[in-house]
């Protein structure tokens, strides 16, 4: 028995979790579903996002047949769903909605390396439900943008700072060069947000002690390899 209330509070601080996640999904569901076949900005970047991607899946070469102003990866992904299941603005709401599951979990995993579990899902329920200014939550992030490429940039860019913060727990060499293929990934999306990534790997790598040449040269390479192709 005692050895049962012992580990109620832990059942408990689990069930909360398990709550916590379940809304935040459900919003995160429900979000997507009103934003489904939904594009505010459909005579400017938002439809010429749709447009590229249509004459893309079609056979046009991406800045030579047709113009784009930022990188070329959430175009070609889009074309690649184009020419698999036909040309359907669902398939860009979709992957708006994937985006948005994804920013909600990096988000938690970032806010999880300096919180409690309770503490990251709690930040991380406030930024994406109401997040730092009006308008400004995760939700409207990635179903709303002007521009797709800065919703891929930003989730790319989480997932590479925490794939260093990954290497920093267990110094494993994969983790530096998985996040030099994030980052690299990122530079294709939006260049900024490429650049931001690279710029907060770096610091985590001069945080770090001791300093691995290895990890750097492993981060380095990959990045460069992945932007460059």
């Amino acid at each position: 028995m005692a050895v049962d209330r012992a580990a109620a509070p832990a059942r408990r601080a689990a069930w909360g979790l398990a709550a916590g996640w379940a809304g935040l999904i459900a919003w995160a569901v429900w979000q997507t579903a009103q934003a489904w076949r939904h594009f505010p900005s459909l005579l400017q970047d938002q439809g010429w996002y749709l447009l590229v991607s249509l004459r893309v899946s079609q056979g046009d070469i991406l800045y030579r047949d047709v113009a784009w102003e930022y990188g070329p990866l959430p175009v070609q992904l889009l074309a690649a769903l184009f020419r698999w299941f036909g040309p359907d603005a669902a398939l860009a709401s979709l992957l708006n909605g994937l985006l948005l599951l994804a920013g909600v979990w990096l988000s938690y995993l970032l806010a999880r390396a300096l919180l409690t579990p309770r503490k990251a899902l709690l930040l991380t329920g406030y930024m994406t439900v109401v997040g730092v200014y009006v308008g400004g939550d995760l939700a409207r992030l990635h179903l709303y943008i002007y521009t797709p490429a800065i919703a891929w940039g930003s989730v790319l860019g989480l997932a590479s700072l925490a794939a260093m913060l990954a290497w920093q727990r267990d110094q494993r060499p994969h983790w530096p060069a998985l996040a030099g293929l994030l980052t690299g990934l990122a530079v294709l999306s939006k260049i900024e947000f490429g650049v931001m990534a690279a710029g907060a790997c770096a610091a985590a790598l001069l945080l770090h002690r001791p300093r691995s040449a290895r990890a750097a040269a492993l981060f380095l390479g990959s990045s460069l390899l992945t932007a460059g192709g």
